[in-house]
């Protein structure tokens, strides 16, 4: 935030804070008159957490049957105020510890995002997003949810690298984890600009069977956990391109992303020629279809 010298002398009681990194690699700032006062007509705010409570109807049943002698119209009125401060004492019985909770995740994902930037090529830190917070009511026992019983299915990277005459050098197959299937595809495509340096290759085309992550590096819009990686290994290249391809001529790299996938996190499978795994490759020059 830049400012001249006579804003400052305007407004001699503004104050700015840095906030925390939440969704992206940049840091808000909020700026405010110190002088303004707190308004004290705050309106009132269902919060979506005390839906998954199970004292929450009690509450509400209690303070609506508690007798109340009115015409109808200012009944209903009255009833309404009455809960809003039952709700309001209720909230803070059970939840009080709320804001300490989210101050500790919020510190915890401070030191994730820290340590990714710090060692950006450590690929069990670049996957470490899964910081969960569930508040839940006080001494109380949580069970896991249908979706904790039954954990997201691991994602994976499988590259086939091809010479310029066509021919398998290499076959790489990376197990990502539990990662979104975009994140997935635009880490494949980092692994195979990093692998493609590592062999010295100055002049690369990547094609890829995602529309989405394609649009993405193609733009600069690459993800922000990405980027470091994908600076340092494309750097140096004479010629770079990345293109779609539909996933009927792609499923050499598909059976190597396959193998990836009953793979642990950050295990990888860099092998020379073509593995047993890669049980059918593109053939050059012949015609694949279609069907929509």
């Amino acid at each position: 935030m830049l400012v001249n010298q006579q804003w400052i002398e305007a407004a001699a009681r503004w104050k700015s804070k840095i906030l925390k990194r939440k969704f992206s690699d940049h840091s808000p700032v909020v700026g405010c008159l110190t002088f303004i006062p707190k308004p004290t007509n705050i309106p009132f705010r269902f919060k979506r957490i005390w839906i998954k409570h199970e004292g929450l109807k009690e509450v509400v049943k209690q303070s609506w049957e508690e007798p109340l002698e009115d015409v109808p119209i200012r009944k209903v009125m009255k009833k309404l105020k009455r809960l809003k401060l039952a709700l309001k004492q209720w909230s803070w019985e059970v939840f009080e510890n709320l804001k300490i909770r989210r101050e500790q995740v919020e510190a915890e994902l401070e030191q994730v995002l820290r340590e990714q930037e710090e060692h950006p090529f450590n690929v069990v830190l670049q996957h470490r997003h899964n910081v969960q917070w569930s508040p839940g009511p006080l001494n109380s026992q949580q069970t896991p949810s249908e979706e904790q019983k039954h954990p997201t299915p691991r994602e994976s990277a499988g590259v086939i690298f091809r010479n310029k005459d066509l021919a398998i050098m290499r076959v790489l197959a990376v197990g990502l984890g539990e990662v979104t299937s975009f994140q997935a595809e635009c880490t494949a495509i980092v692994y195979a600009a990093e692998k493609a340096k590592d062999m010295d290759w100055n002049r690369i085309w990547i094609e890829a069977d995602s529309q989405a992550a394609v649009t993405a590096f193609s733009g600069n819009d690459i993800p922000w956990s990405l980027r470091a990686r994908w600076k340092h290994a494309t750097r140096n290249l004479q010629e770079l391109k990345v293109s779609h391809i539909w996933r009927e001529g792609n499923f050499g790299a598909d059976s190597a992303a396959k193998k990836g996938s009953s793979m642990p996190l950050g295990t990888i499978s860099w092998g020379l020629s073509r593995p047993d795994f890669v049980t059918s490759i593109e053939s050059p020059f012949r015609t694949y279809y279609r069907f929509e």
